[in-house]
């Protein structure tokens, strides 16, 4: 579906949810799906193995480290979580083997990448608010991200949220076609 792009998204919740600094890593886009969030506690990913294990598929995990100089995610995750079914996962921090996640063909956004990862303790929470350059992710919120960037919508306000970019999308269209028609950029602008 065209209408659900991360920009097209982003413009019709009112420019209220997206996850600035989270850049495309690997994958196809876009990603729709479920979030199920994880808070890191330190420099421990072994919570985020365990919230692999509790996802749905076609879930997306979104994680949330204290921790910015290791790596939250990589390509043993990516395998698990092609295996589970998942839709993509969005890391507010550093993630690592960005060639086995290619190769997997699994969809990553994160803010970097290092090669240096943490420990697997298994601290941290799964399932919990999160909150992400300001933005606040609850688990079951929809996550839709592709190589513009990444935008959390409020479940209750998806469906909502999914009509308006339809409409967005159709006057964009009607935008471009004036455009390629050779009408005048300021003119079609005063007619939207």
């Amino acid at each position: 579906m065209k209408e659900v792009t991360a920009p097209l998204i982003s413009d019709a919740a009112g420019k209220r949810y997206g996850l600035p600094g989270i850049r495309h890593i690997a994958g196809p886009t876009p990603v729709v799906g479920r979030a199920l969030t994880v808070k890191v506690e330190g420099k421990d990913w072994g919570i985020v193995v365990e919230a692999v294990d509790e996802a749905d598929e076609g879930d997306v995990l979104v994680i949330k480290p204290e921790d910015g100089i290791r790596a939250f995610w990589g390509g043993l995750s990516s395998l698990s979580a092609v295996e589970k079914g998942l839709a993509g996962t969005v890391v507010d921090g550093l993630v690592r083997d960005v060639e086995d996640i290619e190769e997997l063909n699994y969809p990553v956004f994160a803010r970097g990448t290092t090669c240096q990862a943490g420990s697997h303790a298994s601290r941290g929470e799964i399932g919990v608010d999160v909150y992400i350059g300001g933005v606040l992710v609850r688990t079951g919120d929809v996550i839709v991200a592709d190589k513009s960037g990444v935008v959390v919508v409020p479940g209750d306000e998806w469906e909502d949220v999914l009509e308006a970019a339809k409409e967005i999308h159709e006057l964009e269209s009607k935008v471009a076609a004036d455009v390629r028609d050779g009408k005048p950029w300021r003119e079609i602008l005063r007619q939207i």
